[in-house]
């Protein structure tokens, strides 16, 4: 039971972080980003080339201007933040950004949706945790899921602390031992010949519907 615990629990956290991401962008590289610039500088001080959205070529006229290219190029992170830089042959004519935090901002790196569903998916997947060892421990499986639903870790502790009456209870010591025990581990009582010389007892079964939780 202590590895399953341990998957559940490795599970969840590898699902945490990739929601939680640290922005590649920051607003501090976007100050220190000046007009005239030249594309490489950019690149180098965001250590990315970004993405090309837009180019466009003008053609000069011979005496009177050069040929022109314009590019405007984006640097976005995963939350949508993003800063958008526009050249002129290769040199910062102009900047914006949106949304930009500090160096070191921790953010979803998913969107909002993605986020409620990643949300409800990791607790229909975490409340198994409680209702599988609750079952362990002779316990309703499917009442135990949904208390896990509703209070996950209140339902953690519990099913941790729960006493274990996963079958039959000893009718000489009263502890609770498999229901296909032939033998009690506890008190060594014999269940076989203690039925046959007390054939008034009936066996102590555990019944599952008897009980909330």
């Amino acid at each position: 039971m202590k590895k399953v615990i341990l998957f559940f629990i490795i599970f969840f956290s590898f699902l945490v972080a990739g929601c939680v991401q640290q922005d590649k962008y920051s607003i501090e590289q976007y100050d220190s980003i000046y007009t005239g610039a030249t594309y490489q500088e950019c690149q180098s001080i965001l250590n990315s080339p970004g993405d090309l959205m837009s180019e466009t070529k003008i053609p000069g006229i011979p005496g009177y201007s050069t040929a022109s290219s314009i590019q405007t190029y984006c640097w976005k992170n995963d939350n949508g933040s993003n800063m958008v830089l526009m050249f002129d042959n290769g040199i910062l004519t102009s900047k914006a950004q949106l949304g930009l935090q500090k160096q070191g901002h921790y953010s979803l790196g998913v969107s909002p949706l993605s986020f409620l569903l990643n949300s409800l998916l990791t607790a229909l997947f975490l409340a198994f945790i409680p209702a599988y060892i609750a079952k362990r421990k002779g316990r309703n499986f499917k009442r135990w899921y949904i208390y896990g639903l509703l209070l996950w870790i209140v339902a953690f502790i519990h099913s941790l602390l729960l006493s274990d009456h996963s079958g039959l209870k000893c009718p000489v010591c009263k502890s609770w031992i498999k229901e296909n025990s032939s033998v009690c581990k506890y008190c060594h009582t014999v269940l076989s010949d203690y039925y046959r010389d007390h054939p008034e007892i009936p066996p102590d079964k555990y019944d599952k519907e008897d009980t909330l939780l």
